[in-house]
């Protein structure tokens, strides 16, 4: 007969080394992970600063572009005026 096998004893190497393995892996698979987040972060809110930025140039532009609808309109009416004043004085320079 043989005698029974003693279960409670020393725990196999192999096993703890790669219980051991399994948690280092977890660990370094959580710190990327973390270090990915906090890098999507940063860039999730430099991306947003950029949008903002091209929201107030592109806001300028049309700020611009009444200005210079403006001057087109005082330049064309200012024209027109000369124009008056020119014909007026011929006419009454030929009377």
């Amino acid at each position: 007969m043989t005698p029974p096998v003693d279960r409670a004893g020393t725990p196999n190497p192999l096993y703890v080394s790669t219980n051991v393995l399994e948690e280092e892996n977890d660990v370094s698979y959580s710190r990327s992970a973390l270090q990915q987040s906090a890098t999507l972060t940063s860039n999730d809110s430099a991306i947003m600063q950029r949008e903002r930025e091209i929201t107030d140039i592109a806001q300028g532009i049309l700020e611009l572009a009444d200005i210079f609808k403006e001057l087109q309109t005082m330049v064309i009416d200012q024209g027109e005026n000369v124009m008056y004043r020119l014909c007026l004085r011929h006419v009454w320079l030929t009377l």
